[in-house]
Parts: C-alpha cells; sequence; structure tokens
C-alpha cells in the first residue's frame, strides 16, 4: 500500500510557477538640458523621451526659479508670455530661464532640470557699412536730406551723399586742429546764407575756450581760417561741456555746469543752459536762452513735440524733454534720484523730469539719437540711441519703452566702438526715413530693412 502510495504522489509533473510580473521600466528623457530658444518664438521646444514598455507618457512642470514662465501642452513646453531679448523676464534677468520638467507613465517618473537661453532675433533689420577709411572723426551731422557731413580730429571735412550711389567726398580741411595743438572739434552743424548756400557751424574748443565758428565752402576747400561767431570761456580744460545740433532747420547750443552744479540754475551765466540759435550767415546771430539745469550734455533731437537732448548726469544718463519744461532740473535732480544740491538761489522755469534714463555707465555714456525712424520691425520703438562705447539702445516715449539692443547692431562689417552721432536720412529711393551711424574710426554705417513688413 505504502508502495502504490508512493507511486501515485510521482506519477505525472507538478504545474509550472506563474511568471513573475513585468516590471515597470520608468521613462527617460532625451531632450539635452541646455536648450536654446529665439525671442518670439510663438512654437516654444519640443521635449524628447522614451519609454522602453511603450506607456503613454505626460509632462509636467515641477519645480525650478522660473517654472511660472512655462506651461506644457502635450510634449512641447510653452511660454506663458513673448520672450524678449532686450527685456529679460526670466528670475535672474540674464536670459537664461530654469526649470525642471518631470515625464510620467502614469507609475514611474523621470526629471530633468532645464537652462533654456534666450537668443536674439536680428527682427529684420541689418546695420550695413557704406564707407571706411574716413580717419578719426570728432563730429558729425545730417545736412541736407542725404547728406552727412563729418570732420575728423584733423579738421578734415568729408561729405557722405547717402543714396543709391553712396559717395564720399572729402570737401577740404579746417585748419588748427590736430598734433600737439590743445583744440579739439566737439560738434558740426550748418547754417544758410542769403544765397541759400550752407555754410558750416563748428563748435571746438581751445584750452578752456569755446568757439563757434562758421566755415564757407570756400573756405574749407582752401584751408583758410573762418569766422568766430561766439566765444565764451570755461573754469578749465577739464570743466569744457559744449555741443551743437540741429532743431526743426535751426541751431541749438547746449553747455555744461563749468564745473560747479549750482551754475547751471543761474541765468546770470551761459553755463548750463540750451540756447536756439537763429539769424543768418549774412546777417548775424542771436542766442535766445531756452532751457537751464543741464550738467554734461550731448547732443540733441528735434520731434514733433519738442526738443529732447541727452545730458549726462553722475548716476543716471538722462534724455529730456522740451517743452514739456524748460529747467532740466540738475543739480537738484540727477534722472530720477535726488541730486547732490538741495536747494539753489532761484529754479528758472517749469521743471522737465527727464522722458528716459539709464545707469551712468564709466565705460560709456548716450552721445546721440534720432526718433521717427521709420523701421515696422522696431515694434514701435522709433527712438535710436548710440553710445561712446558702441551699445545701441531704443525706445518710445508712445509706449512707454526703452532697452537695449546692441546685438541687433552688429554691423555686416568692421565694428562699432565708439559711437560719435547718430544721424536720420531720407532715402530718396525708398524714401522712408532711415537711421545712419557714424563711429569714431571713420566708418559710416546704415540700418537697413531686410524683411518687408508685410512679411514681418
Amino acid at each position: 500500500m505504502a508502495a502504490c502510495t508512493i507511486v501515485t504522489g510521482c506519477g505525472g509533473e507538478d504545474p509550472p510557477d506563474p511568471p513573475p510580473p513585468e516590471l515597470n521600466r520608468a521613462p527617460q528623457i532625451t531632450s539635452p538640458a541646455n536648450l536654446d530658444l529665439e525671442e518670439g518664438n510663438a512654437f516654444g521646444l519640443e521635449i524628447s523621451a522614451t519609454d522602453a514598455d511603450g506607456d503613454a507618457l505626460t509632462f509636467s512642470i515641477v519645480g525650478g526659479a522660473d517654472a511660472d514662465a512655462f506651461e506644457f501642452f502635450r510634449n512641447t513646453l510653452l511660454t506663458r508670455g513673448n520672450l524678449d531679448f532686450e527685456l529679460p523676464l526670466d528670475a535672474d534677468g540674464n536670459n537664461i530661464f530654469e526649470v525642471v520638467i518631470e515625464v510620467s507613465d502614469g507609475e514611474a517618473t523621470a526629471q530633468r532640470a532645464l537652462r533654456i537661453t534666450v537668443v536674439n532675433s536680428r527682427e529684420g533689420f541689418e546695420l550695413r557699412r557704406i564707407r571706411s577709411g574716413l580717419g578719426t572723426v570728432a563730429a558729425a551731422s545730417t545736412v541736407d536730406r542725404n547728406r552727412i557731413w563729418v570732420v575728423g580730429t584733423d579738421g578734415s571735412f568729408w561729405e557722405e551723399a547717402i543714396d543709391v550711389r553712396d559717395t564720399s567726398a572729402e570737401l577740404g580741411r579746417i585748419p588748427g586742429f590736430g598734433g600737439a595743438i590743445d583744440s579739439q572739434i566737439l560738434s558740426v552743424g550748418s547754417i544758410t546764407d542769403l544765397s541759400g548756400q550752407l555754410n558750416a557751424l563748428v563748435l571746438s574748443r581751445h584750452g578752456a575756450e569755446v568757439r563757434l565758428t562758421e566755415y564757407l565752402r570756400a573756405q574749407i576747400a582752401s584751408g583758410m581760417p573762418g569766422t568766430v561767431r561766439w566765444s565764451v570761456t570755461f573754469a578749465d580744460a577739464s570743466s569744457v561741456s559744449a555741443s551743437l545740433f540741429a532743431e526743426g532747420g535751426q541751431m541749438m547750443l547746449a553747455l555744461g555746469d563749468n564745473g560747479t552744479p549750482a551754475t547751471a540754475q543761474d541765468i546770470a551765466t551761459p553755463f548750463g543752459g540750451l540756447f536756439r540759435i537763429s539769424g543768418s550767415a549774412n546777417t548775424g546771430l542771436t542766442f535766445n536762452r531756452v532751457g537751464n539745469g543741464l550738467r554734461d550734455p550731448r547732443l540733441g533731437y528735434m520731434t514733433d513735440d519738442g526738443i529732447r537732448i541727452i545730458d549726462r548726469g553722475l548716476l543716471q544718463d538722462e534724455i529730456n524733454e522740451r517743452p514739456s519744461g524748460n529747467n532740466f532740473e540738475w543739480p537738484l535732480r540727477d534722472g530720477e534720484r535726488d541730486g547732490p544740491v538741495t536747494s539753489v538761489p532761484s529754479t528758472p522755469g517749469n521743471f522737465a523730469s527727464p522722458t528716459f534714463v539709464w545707469p551712468a555707465d564709466e565705460s560709456g555714456t548716450f552721445v546721440d539719437f534720432v526718433e521717427n525712424a521709420r523701421y515696422c520691425t522696431l515694434d514701435g520703438l522709433s527712438m535710436v540711441v548710440g553710445t561712446s562705447d558702441g551699445r545701441f539702445f531704443s525706445g518710445s516715449t508712445l509706449i512707454g519703452r526703452f532697452e537695449e539692443r546692441t546685438q541687433d547692431f552688429i554691423p555686416d562689417a568692421g565694428t562699432i566702438d565708439e559711437v560719435i552721432a547718430v544721424e536720420l536720412y531720407d532715402d530718396i529711393y525708398w524714401e522712408l526715413t532711415r537711421v545712419a551711424v557714424v563711429d569714431r574710426d571713420g566708418e559710416i554705417f546704415i540700418l537697413d530693412q531686410t524683411i518687408p513688413c508685410d512679411k514681418f
């Protein structure tokens, strides 16, 4: 009986063990941790991930300093707002967004910390060099639609005609500059005589004296001295600050505070003042004071609603506007901050707070600007500003934006190291108001629209 039991117990095969349950494998994110996204990109970034089990995947944002700036649509990482290279929106303000993403197959997850760099877009325009080899430039100014006068530090005088030909001619030389002579050309402008001839007005420094001199074309061609129409003497050469710029067909003269801040509010002296020059080469010139409170004025520009002028502050560079006020506040105010002087004996005129300010930079200052530049791809920022260290800004009083755009102004040839002038000219071929830039090392650039406005 026992043997039979043994036989019965050993007969047939035991059932196999059940297979072990399949283990879920976590998904893997295959997109790199460092990504680039061009500003204005409306399509976002597609994030790639794989799952060895073929499970459906979902994507989400789980952390990072800039987590609120993005959202997922399926596997595409979208921005919640328009990314602007010139106006960084990330937490650090350096155009690098930090965000942690997660992918899930419903059971397991994988995470990756992303660094998304916003890349600049040239936005449909290009700075093109049209001239080089003009020597070291001291001053430049548009004189007639599409002509720019360029004056070298040695007194060489050039005329650049910006049209379909882009021609350049040396008109002659202004004597008394260059070499060891303690003299300096500050600005250049023009005035019309009764015959309709454009004569040159040159603002220059000779030691501590500043002179405004008129030159006939024949005098420039022959290298003869001009006629001094006005002069003023500063305390010393280091205190000299003066500029000359055009305003609606007339010239404007601006003077600094002569190294003494309170002087800018004292109308008994010319210092710190803004003057409109009237008259003609034949009848003589008169100077009408129309503003006060300037510290270290640079160039200015006439707009549809008044005059704007750059003033260099201790802490902030300013773009000021008149006629909203004819007292530019120095030394009571420095940009949007309190100035070094709390009160002065008198404060003539209405205060004019600056339209735009920017922190004063030791390496450079606002030099010149234009307004009403007609480029559809400037996004309405029709003001273009250049600095003494080759940077560029654009802004608009209508929409209240002001931003640095240096990366958009990298030229196709040469370099811009020190802006001498930013000028508007009428391109007769296109009949549009365009921007020209003159650099100290003798180069002239023009800003071209590279994408038609109806295609942008």
